[in-house]
């Protein structure tokens, strides 16, 4: 690569900024959402999971034909072989999952998934659940491969795009690979998409599908041990080596053209004093930060984790109050909300536990009555 021609190189990739962006912009939206769908499903809200379901699967489409197009805007000279063998494991790992779960549970009864769940215990038709989990993985099968696609012929010029920038040392190196920028670039105007090259990071460890095989093993019966626990290892492990191939092969590219890069004394010299700059200021950020976090925990948790001191529960007798048996002084407040003399057996209410120390909702309580009273005294749990 000559290294004044920066300008051409990055043009040519600057034209696919748009796509990079809505792939990242999408994943993390995905990982955003998750909080709402888990509430969602947790609480068997309707709406919640059926919004964020519309989402998903509009999010998905967006993903998958961004992914295409980024596919075909790469180097015209790829390994057909590392691409289409690549993109068969994918095809093969998610799909072997999806056709032994409807081989071993066609009713799909016994399936974990947390969508399939929702559908089946709502009472939604079979065939409801079976076109939703067949579009979303299909979906997902052509947003996989595509990257895959995507990656492998990107690769050159994602190699030419670091280069561009002229890092000066290893850390401005991989600085520049994940996104950041250098002081050629800086000084140079150069405009380089970040997208473009974070976009590898985050999509390289979720194309792989070797934890998908797991749980078809798992369904298969073929697994010497729970895949609860196992299919989580694989996750990590395959986001592991994903990751440290592509760092093993940046150090590759930085060492076969440190050289080169380097070879203005007076640029590297500028960029070393820059870096140390930056480093110190981005050090003092973060210690600010963590004691500014660390003052704030301190009183939010303090608030959040407090004792209840009272709590009004509403029920047909006059306004009294009830003592309880708790590990700090509590009063319950029983408000008359209307006639005097109803017969009243049980109160729902918040229960304090001291031993767990968290409060655990919908806890039932009986109430005594005194022997010609009209009040409750005391209380019993069940």
């Amino acid at each position: 690569m000559r290294l004044d021609s920066a300008d051409e190189i990055l043009q040519s990739i600057r034209k696919s900024q748009p796509l990079t962006r809505i792939i990242v912009g999408g994943i993390l939206a995905y990982f955003v959402s998750m909080p709402l769908a888990q509430k969602g499903f947790s609480e068997n809200h309707a709406g919640l999971v059926l919004g964020w379901l519309g989402f998903a699967i509009c999010l998905e489409i967006a993903l998958g034909v961004s992914a295409v197009l980024l596919a075909q805007r790469g180097e015209e000279k790829y390994s057909k072989i590392l691409v289409w063998g690549g993109m068969g494991i994918i095809a093969f790992g998610i799909w072997s999952d999806v056709l032994a779960t409807v081989y071993y549970t066609p009713d799909m009864k016994i399936e974990g998934n947390a969508i399939i769940i929702f559908l089946r215990e709502n009472g939604f038709p079979l065939e409801l659940q079976y076109f939703t989990g067949a579009l979303a993985q299909l979906l997902l099968t052509v947003i996989a491969c595509a990257l895959w696609a995507a990656f492998v012929r990107h690769l050159p010029l994602y190699r030419s795009a670091i280069l561009a920038m002229r890092p000066q040392s290893l850390i401005e190196f991989i600085k520049a690979a994940l996104g950041g920028g250098t002081y050629f670039a800086k000084t140079q105007k150069l405009k380089n998409s970040r997208s473009y090259r974070f976009v590898w990071w985050l999509t390289l460890p979720n194309v792989l599908p070797f934890a998908r095989i797991v749980l078809a093993l798992d369904w298969m019966g073929l697994l010497p041990v729970p895949s609860y626990w196992l299919a989580p290892l694989v996750v990590w492990a395959q986001a592991l080596l994903a990751l440290s191939f592509l760092f093993s092969w940046l150090l590759y590219v930085y060492f076969e053209n440190r050289d080169a890069l380097r070879i203005d004394a007076e640029l590297t010299a500028r960029s070393t004093q820059a870096l140390r700059k930056s480093c110190l200021l981005s050090l003092v950020i973060v210690v600010a930060g963590c004691c500014l976090a660390t003052a704030l925990f301190v009183p939010v948790y303090s608030w959040v984790t407090r004792e209840p001191e009272s709590l009004e529960v509403s029920a047909d007798l006059p306004l009294d109050t009830i003592p309880v048996l708790s590990p700090f002084s509590v009063t319950y407040v029983i408000k008359n909300t209307g006639a005097e003399n109803v017969e009243i057996s049980r109160v729902q209410t918040t229960f304090w536990n001291a031993q767990r120390r968290f409060a655990e909702d919908n806890r039932l309580f009986r109430l005594a009555r005194k022997m010609g009273g009209t009040h409750a005294d005391s209380y019993h749990p069940f």
